[in-house]
C-alpha cells in the first residue's frame, strides 16, 4: 500500500509543470510539532497530571511528551476541474527527553473532488475529528481504512458516508472492529437568536470482533451511537459549540475501539451491557481589544448494565485566559478541574490544576501558533486512587518548563 501511494506521487510529480514551486506542482503539507522540557520540584524526573481513567486531562503546562504528525498532499490536474487528491501521514512520538519515534502512519488515502459538490475517497484515513482542545481529548475520533463519499447536496446542507475498519494495534481488544458513519452536516438553524448557527447529526452502526480468550462466543459485538453538534456564532469573535453523544455496545466508547470492563472475579464484561452518554461544551471569546477566553465544560457517564459494576463517571471543567501584551508577547491563565468515579474498582479521583505562563507567538488569537512558552504548573490531588504518574502517588506538585507548539 505505502509503495503504491508513494508511485502515485512520484507519477504526479512527472506529469505536474516542472517549476521550482511546490505548490505549483500540486504539492502541500500539514502538520503539527510539540516539543519541551519540564522539571517536577522533588522529583527526578517530571510529572504530568492526570486522573486515572480520565480520557484526557488539561494540557497546558501539563504535558510530559514529544508529538508531531506530518501530512503529505498532492492535487493531480486541480486545475482541470476534475482533480485527485492523495495524502500521506505520520504520526511520531516519544516520552519527555527521548527521540521521536514513528508510532502511526495513520492517512493514506485519494479522493476525487470536481464530481459536482460530491467527493469519493478510499484508503486509511482519520475521518473528521472533534477535539475538545483544553483536554486534548479527541470526543469524536473515527479511524481506519475504507471508502466513503462526502459533501452530498441534502436540503440546505450536506450529508456522507463512511465504511472504515480498524486494523488491531496494541492494546486493542478487538481482531476486527468496522463501523459505518452516516452524517449530515452544515444544516443552518435559522430558529436561533444568534448571527448564525448550524448542525451536523451522525448516526453509527459497528461491528466488532474480539481477540480469542476474551469470550467464550464465536460471535462478534454489535454498538450504535448517535451524536450531536450544535455550532453557534453569537457575534465576531463570540462562538459555542455543544456536542451531544450516546453509544452502546461495540460503540460505548463513541469511537473505532472499546475498552473492557471487568466484573469482581476479573473477568471482562460483555460489551453488550454498555451504555455511555457524553456532554461536551466549548465556549470562545476572542472579541476582546487584549484578550482571549475558552471555556470548556465535560462530562460522561457510562453505565454497566446487569452487573454490580456502578459505571464510570468523568466530569471536567476548565479555563484559559489569554492577555496580550503585544502582537508577539502574551501571558497565559490555565486553570482546571477534573472528578473521576469509577465503579469497578469502587474509587474517586478529584485533580485541580493552575498553570501560568509567559508566551512568545505570532500574532493575536487564541489559535495563533508558532508559541514558545515558558510555564508554571500547580496541582493538587484529593483521590482514592492515586495519581497516574512514573513515580506512583503524590498529593501536590509544582512543576516548570519550557514548550514550543505549531501546527500548520
Amino acid at each position: 500500500m505505502e509503495r503504491w501511494f508513494a508511485a502515485f506521487l512520484v507519477s504526479a510529480l512527472l506529469y505536474s509543470p516542472q517549476t521550482s514551486s511546490a505548490e505549483a506542482l500540486g504539492f502541500s503539507t500539514s502538520g503539527y510539532i510539540r516539543y519541551g522540557y519540564g522539571h517536577t520540584r522533588n522529583r527526578s524526573t517530571h510529572t504530568c497530571y492526570r486522573a486515572k481513567g480520565a480520557h484526557g486531562a488539561s494540557r497546558f503546562g501539563n504535558e510530559c511528551n514529544q508529538y508531531m504528525d506530518f501530512q503529505l498532499k498532492h492535487d493531480l490536474g486541480k486545475k482541470d476541474g476534475i482533480y485527485l487528491h492523495s495524502e500521506i501521514g505520520w504520526d511520531f512520538y516519544a516520552e519527555e527527553g527521548r527521540t521521536l519515534a514513528l508510532v502511526k502512519r495513520d492517512e493514506r488515502f485519494l479522493q476525487l473532488h470536481g464530481l459536482g459538490e460530491v467527493s469519493l475517497w478510499a484508503g486509511r484515513r482519520t475521518y473528521r475529528r472533534k477535539e475538545a482542545h483544553l483536554l486534548d481529548f479527541k470526543y469524536s475520533n473515527l479511524w481506519g481504512e475504507g471508502f466513503g463519499w462526502e459533501d452530498a447536496p441534502l436540503l440546505r446542507g450536506h450529508w456522507a458516508y463512511a465504511y472504515l475498519s480498524r486494523p488491531a494495534e496494541e492494546g486493542d481488544i478487538h481482531s476486527r472492529h468496522i463501523t459505518h458513519d452516516f452524517r449530515v452536516y452544515d444544516l443552518p438553524i435559522d430558529i436561533l437568536p444568534v448571527q448564525s448557527a448550524t448542525l451536523e447529526l451522525s448516526a453509527n452502526y459497528a461491528e466488532m470482533k474480539p481477540k480469542p480468550g476474551y469470550f467464550d462466543r464465536q460471535t462478534g459485538f454489535e454498538g450504535f451511537s448517535l451524536n450531536a453538534v450544535l455550532d453557534q456564532q453569537f457575534r465576531p469573535g463570540v462562538s459555542h459549540k455543544l456536542s451531544l453523544q450516546t453509544g452502546s455496545g461495540a460503540l460505548a466508547d463513541l469511537d473505532s475501539r472499546l475498552s473492557l470492563r471487568r466484573d469482581r472475579e476479573g473477568d471482562p464484561i460483555s460489551p453488550d451491557n454498555y451504555r455511555t452518554v457524553r456532554v461536551v461544551s466549548e465556549s470562545l471569546i476572542e472579541n476582546l481589544d487584549r484578550a482571549s477566553i475558552m471555556l470548556t465544560q465535560l462530562f460522561e457517564k457510562r453505565w454497566v448494565l446487569g452487573t454490580q459494576d456502578s459505571g464510570f463517571t468523568w466530569g471536567s471543567l476548565g479555563g484559559r485566559v489569554k492577555l496580550y501584551q503585544s502582537d508577539a508577547i502574551n501571558y497565559v491563565l490555565d486553570g482546571s478541574v477534573d472528578y473521576v468515579r469509577d465503579g469497578e474498582v469502587g474509587v474517586s479521583s478529584l485533580v485541580k490544576k493552575l498553570s501560568v505562563a509567559l508566551q512568545f507567538s505570532r500574532g493575536r488569537g487564541f489559535y495563533n501558533r508558532p508559541a514558545l512558552r515558558l510555564y508554571a504548573t500547580y496541582a493538587e490531588l484529593d483521590d482514592d486512587y492515586a495519581l497516574t504518574t512514573r513515580e506512583g502517588l503524590s498529593e501536590s506538585g509544582v512543576s516548570c518548563g519550557i514548550q514550543f507548539e505549531t501546527w500548520w
